[in-house]
């Protein structure tokens, strides 16, 4: 039999990432807080998650700017270079750091984004 108690989840997961496209932001950003205050993730399975969520949205919007020719492979294979090693470092780090900690680190972060 199928579960449907977190249906709601696909429509808010388009929203989410339709909107991370347009304002050039992360969607964990917005999978994150969802994660750890509605369905009581610990921090970091929540950032994890929510990483792989956002991979998904990304995928479409990568798509279309790839069809429309405006992805400059150039910047983004050395922005990668530069964002895999601290992608690993803070996966690391997570499992390390006290989780009171890393909720407190993650709303500083938001508050400093939205301003």
């Amino acid at each position: 039999m199928i579960e449907l108690a977190y249906w709601w989840m696909f429509p808010v997961s388009i929203l989410i990432a339709s909107f991370s496209m347009l304002m050039g932001t992360g969607g964990a950003l917005f999978f994150t807080p969802i994660f750890i205050l509605i369905f009581g993730l610990s921090p970091p399975v929540a950032f994890g998650t929510a990483l792989a969520s956002q991979s998904f949205g990304f995928a479409s919007g990568v798509y279309g700017y790839a069809k429309q020719k405006k992805i400059h492979y150039g910047v983004a294979f050395r922005l990668l270079l530069f964002a895999i090693p601290f992608v690993i470092m803070g996966a690391i780090v997570s499992q390390i750091l006290d989780q009171n900690l890393l909720k407190a680190l993650f709303g500083i972060w938001v508050i400093l984004v939205a301003g």
